[in-house]
């Protein structure tokens, strides 16, 4: 959608927030370089070059043992909670639920991935991440049945015949080229003395390495203009690339420029407390999967990972850790975009299930976990790692995404300064968990493209557990993934321990300033919001659990059955609503990408002078 010219100035300002200087400089250059031809005569030149035969070397990759996993079903699993009935291997320009075909034989660079009607292109890419090969895979390290590996490699060698070099959907974007391209290697090591890794398929495997870095070669600029994983994704191929096949055309020279690219995207993208640019767990693990990669292919080639990788891991895994729910099965709040991405899904843990990066991960480094053993050590066995535990593990406790806990409550408080652009409008959010179970939930994605009203309809203000002001919005939205307002809060009180209170205040464009104040204890949240400058506000709560709801003289009373009670002290009348489909903030919950279910919201009025408090109180026997 155009934006009407008076939003223009507006516009300006927040593409020079969003990308800076360096990165709008580096977006006109690969416009212009896309325009003119030169990506596509690049990679005519590229192919020019190509040698008779590509030597990759190994990456490093260990068969477990003593692990499980289950036979695999029929059909492909996507996302973690997708499951599509579709032959295998697939057609993989068909989109498996519109039926819609994509054009195999167009160069990428005249495709567009934002066509509502033809379907969401993720579920198109994401056939061709391979992760749903990651079953038949660990199955086949179990049983050692031979079937299993060819009907993996047959999976390869179709998807190599079916999409000739930077024809078609699955060349579109260069972090799917990157990630497809890192698993391919990882499969491929893994399978290395199996029977039905032959000679030609090595071969095929270097001709998928070079083709893929003719075409992130070209676009690595633009992919850090993005400042997200992109830059990390295709930056760590390309360096891991140029180790395994060193035969490569320039390799010394893409290598070098591959590292200092990586060093810019970690330094750029992860904040000294450990946070991630986009401000999403499940984005954070993609960038965090692919620098473990770099370590692993450093440590078999015998080289140093470029400067930043380490610190940037160290620091991610503290922080991820801090947003652990206790007891809670490995899941951290919902925050943010979350697309269902999983570079490595090599446990039998459900996606959501963050205990098998955090292991990989320490164990990567030498250090040590408190994460119990269990079948999410698994990843890191993979990768030649063994966990190592420890009694304590440092964390490390976000200034925008802020951890509270106390015993059996855990509370995550989104409020702070943005170092980037917002992923969702969802500044003084809180997500409230007991005894490791949701209680008060962020409602997550779904999808960013589909047809109305569901097109990332899960990112506005009012879909999220904040209080808000109706006609002056925190931030507004202008297309699928970018703002061109947004305000960021200011933290009054830091709520350093339990007990004590942590206190956001958020002054939004139109002069209307909110107030949201936390506290933790043992068994009880309390939730307190002022609107300081204005007159109406209303405050929602997105609620995990089915619930009562009674009037009572000072506002309202919810009840969840042996799980919890909220008692909301407010102006008005609540206001109920449980998911009504053509309504995206009436009450809709997204676990993972793809998959939606509704939920049971309730509102209430906010006023100018009489805060709105909500206390959350644990009703469960607890022993």
């Amino acid at each position: 959608m155009t934006p009407p010219v008076r939003d223009l100035p507006e516009l300006g300002r927040a593409a020079w927030h969003t990308w800076g200087a360096r990165g709008l400089a580096r977006r006109a250059g690969y416009e212009a370089l896309r325009r003119s031809g030169g990506i596509v005569r690049f990679e005519r030149r590229w192919q020019q070059r190509r040698p008779d035969v590509i030597e990759v070397g190994r990456v490093g990759v260990s068969v477990p043992v003593g692990f499980d996993a289950p036979e695999p079903g029929t059909g492909i699993d996507l996302y973690g909670g997708l499951h599509l009935d579709v032959d295998v291997p697939p057609a993989w320009h068909l989109h498996p639920l519109t039926g819609h075909r994509y054009p195999s034989e167009v160069h990428w660079s005249a495709l567009s991935d934002s066509d509502a009607e033809a379907g969401d292109i993720k579920d198109v890419w994401d056939l061709s991440r391979f992760g749903w090969l990651m079953p038949l895979l660990r199955r086949w390290a179990v049983t050692g049945d031979e079937a299993l590996a060819e009907r993996i490699w047959t999976v390869v060698e179709d998807w190599s015949a079916s999409n000739p070099a930077y024809r078609g959907v699955h060349w579109m974007c260069g972090q799917e080229t990157s990630l497809r391209t890192i698993v391919t290697l990882f499969i491929a090591d893994a399978l290395r003395e199996s029977a039905a890794t032959t000679a030609a398929r090595r071969r095929l495997v270097g001709d998928m390495v070079f083709d893929a870095v003719g075409r992130v070669a070209p676009t690595v600029g633009y992919a850090l203009s993005q400042r997200n994983n992109h830059a990390t994704s295709e930056a760590g191929f390309l360096w891991t690339a140029t180790l395994l096949a060193p035969g490569l055309p320039d390799a010394e020279r893409l290598r070098r420029r591959a590292a200092s690219a990586l060093t810019e995207a970690v330094a750029d993208q992860f904040a000294a407390d450990g946070s991630y640019s986009q401000h999403s767990a499940t984005y954070q693990r993609v960038a965090m999967q692919v620098l473990l990669w770099c370590v692993a292919v450093a440590r078999s080639t015998g080289h140093r990972v470029p400067d930043g990788v380490e610190r940037a891991l160290s620091a991610g895994a503290a922080h991820l850790r801090s947003l652990l729910v206790p007891d809670g099965d490995g899941a951290v709040p919902n925050l943010g975009h979350n697309d269902g991405a999983h570079v490595f899904p090599l446990t039998s843990s459900p996606i959501g299930d963050f205990r098998p990066l955090l292991v990989h991960t320490r164990a990567a480094l030498g250090a040590t976990t408190d994460i119990p053993p269990g079948p999410w050590d698994e990843e890191a066995a993979w990768f030649g790692s063994e966990a190592r535990r420890s009694a304590v593990e440092t964390v490390h406790l976000g200034e925008l995404t802020r951890a509270m806990a106390s015993e059996d409550v855990h509370v995550v408080f989104r409020a702070g300064p943005l170092g980037h652009r917002p992923a969702h409008a969802d500044q003084l959010h809180v997500d409230v968990w007991f005894d490791g179970r949701p209680v008060a939930i962020d409602a997550g994605s779904y999808r960013y493209t589909a047809l109305p009203p569901w097109a990332n309809a899960l990112a506005d203000e009012g879909v999220h557990n904040v209080p808000r002001v109706d006609g002056d919005p925190q931030a507004v939205r202008a297309g699928r993934f970018f703002w061109r307002r947004w305000s960021e809060a200011e933290i009054v009180s830091v709520g350093a321990v339990v007990g004590a209170p942590r206190i956001a205040r958020l002054r939004l464009p139109g002069g209307s300033v909110l107030v949201r104040s936390v506290t933790v204890e043992a068994g009880r949240v309390e939730v307190i919001d002022r609107l300081e400058v204005g007159t109406e506000a209303t405050v929602r709560w997105n609620l995990a659990d089915p619930f009562e709801l009674v009037a009572t003289s000072s506002g309202s009373e919810l009840v969840a059955a042996g799980r919890w009670r909220i008692d909301l002290t407010h102006a008005g009348v609540a206001t109920v609503s449980h998911g009504v489909d053509d309504d995206p903030s009436s009450g809709w919950a997204s676990p993972t990408y793809a998959v939606r279910s509704p939920i049971q919201v309730v509102e209430v009025p906010l006023v100018a002078g009489q805060p709105t408090v909500t206390v959350f109180t644990n009703t469960a026997a607890r022993s």
